[in-house]
């Protein structure tokens, strides 16, 4: 009889120790797993921060690139104005310098036939004077004559002296143009230098812009590789809580009371954060900031914390590996462990993580792999 009790209590013991060894081993899996999320969360907070920098640095650098681009655009048509101005003025100056040597020409001309005149009157004044004497009809006729030989030099005078004005004219006109083409070129020059300084800064600038998509770049494989990690750390822990339960059955109901607007479905689209094309795990619905967030099916809250690009997030065990992850809430209203009813308000609305305005990210996950969840969904 003793033998018989004695055998009841080791095998008591044996049972309780199994299963407290069972209880710590998942305990401490569990425990591992949120480590190991807690860790992929962290580096993909970081990895977002470190990009999100970049990105605006880049954005700042690229609009300081424009400004540079206005300027040289800008400094481009201020040379173009000039170097025009500069043209019409070398042809000025052409045209003055013909002008000038026609007029040297001519008044060369006129001074050697004024001489040549005024030394034949000269050499030959007393027997001119005679012929007109002795030519002249009478007192009137010499007078006349006399006043003929007289105008005579004095027209040979003046068109010398029209002559020498108009040289001088466009002497002073050669002057001016050429001033005024000196102080062009030397607009012209500044610009030029102007334009050297932008064109460094630009390419400094353009470096700039490159080594910070580098950067981007490098986040982004950073940001992906941690969302991975935490992708395979859930599904490492929904398997564990799921794997000797059933799946509650029945359709899941509407998450949300107050919107039944979907503003983005399941399967590939451009990223409205990241602007590249990406897989969309589950649904959006547009609803307005703090409104309630409702459970689609009852089941046991896995998580409800912060997840990186899903902020604030909820995630339900419904059993049998099938899970409904809700996003981006401004706040919770359950926590780990909790048992939760069918409609039963478990978040609110919010923009939290990556989102770009309040709405409920809605997913349903089989065995880890995200399902399309119109499917499953009655309104």
């Amino acid at each position: 009889m003793k033998n018989k009790l004695l055998v009841k209590i080791v095998a008591w013991i044996a049972l309780i120790t199994f299963f407290s060894v069972m209880i710590f081993s998942t305990v401490s899996q569990l425990t591992f797993a949120k480590t190991d999320i807690e860790k992929a969360q962290e580096a993909q907070r970081i990895a977002k921060e470190n990009r999100d920098k970049a990105k605006k640095a880049q954005q700042e650098a690229k609009t300081e690139k424009e400004k540079i681009d206005a300027q040289i655009t800008e400094l481009a048509s201020v040379v173009a104005g000039l170097e025009a101005e500069i043209s019409i003025i070398n042809a000025k100056i052409e045209q003055y310098e013909e002008e000038l040597e026609l007029a040297k020409e001519q008044r060369i001309k006129q001074e050697e036939a004024y001489y040549t005149r005024v030394a034949l009157m000269v050499e030959s004044g007393t027997s001119t004077h005679l012929k007109l004497l002795i030519t002249s009809k009478s007192f009137s006729d010499l007078t006349e004559n006399m006043e003929i030989l007289s105008e005579i030099v004095e027209y040979d005078n003046s068109l010398l002296e029209q002559l020498k004005e108009t040289e001088i004219k466009i002497k002073n006109l050669l002057v001016q143009v050429e001033t005024e083409k000196k102080s062009l070129e030397e607009k012209l020059s500044e610009c030029e230098a102007q334009q050297k300084e932008l064109d460094a800064l630009q390419a400094k600038n353009q470096k700039l812009i490159d080594d910070l998509q580098n950067d981007i770049n490098k986040y982004q494989k950073e940001y992906d590789k941690a969302r991975q990690e935490e992708e395979r750390a859930w599904a490492e822990a929904q398997g564990r809580v799921s794997t000797n339960t059933q799946f509650v059955g029945g359709e899941f109901s509407w998450p949300s009371a107050s919107s039944y607007t979907i503003t983005s479905y399941f399967g590939l689209r451009i990223h409205p954060v990241l602007k590249t094309q990406k897989g969309h795990t589950g649904i959006d619905i547009g609803a307005a900031h703090g409104t309630n967030v409702l459970a689609a099916q009852s089941g046991k809250v896995i998580m409800a914390s912060y997840n990186g690009g899903y902020g604030n997030c909820v995630m339900i065990d419904h059993g049998g590996g099938v899970v409904t992850l809700y996003g981006h809430n401004s706040s919770l209203n359950v926590s780990v462990g909790q048992q939760v009813s069918r409609g039963e308000v478990i978040a609110k609305v919010g923009s939290t993580g990556m989102s770009t305005g309040p709405h409920i990210h809605f997913e349903v996950r089989v065995n880890g792999t995200p399902q399309d969840p119109l499917p499953y969904l009655k309104k």
